[in-house]
């Protein structure tokens, strides 16, 4: 029975994170839209996920996702590195809000930049370089030790496209 409500658990919350993430990516794209009446709404509502944990995964999700536009995907980026400057570390940041972004989600975010910068994209590799090198600023070396490794590895076996970017982490 346990193991019956446990599985009913994940499955509400996979789904809540979906239905989420699909709320978030019609904001993004709202924001984008030259519609005062659309804009506005939807850069309020961006504004009150971004208070909710879990945001900075999403938002990662959203730019991994090969089915987004390239624009909402670079504009899902930007809005991580602009999350990570806010709520990353309540220590280091003057201008930090709660929520402080858990050590889970931390852990989850690094591996998401860490795929991001196999893209082939130039647009999308500057944008995920910066938001790497935003957060290697806070939790490198001491949180985030395979950094480091994987731009080695980069360096040395990436495509053209995937060392730029790895070179705009340094």
């Amino acid at each position: 029975f346990v193991n019956v409500a446990v599985a009913g658990i994940l499955a509400c919350r996979t789904a809540a994170i979906m239905a989420t993430t699909e709320m978030l990516l019609c904001c993004l794209e709202g924001t984008q839209n030259s519609a005062l009446e659309i804009r506005a709404p939807a850069e309020h509502q961006l504004m009150q996920f971004s208070l909710q944990h879990g945001f900075g995964v999403a938002l990662l999700d959203i730019f991994l996702s090969p089915h987004v536009s390239m624009q909402t995907r670079q504009l899902a980026c930007l809005q991580a590195r602009r999350f990570v400057t806010v709520h990353w570390n309540k220590q280091n940041a003057p201008s930090f809000m709660e929520p402080q972004v858990s050590e889970e989600h931390k852990r989850i975010m690094r591996e998401q930049l860490l795929k991001g910068l196999s893209g082939e994209d130039s647009k999308l590799s500057t944008a995920v370089s910066m938001a790497v090198a935003m957060v290697a600023n806070e939790d490198y070396p001491h949180a985030w030790p395979q950094l480091l490794p994987h731009l080695l590895a980069t360096f040395q076996a990436g495509t053209r496209e995937q060392v730029q970017g790895a070179m705009r982490c340094a």
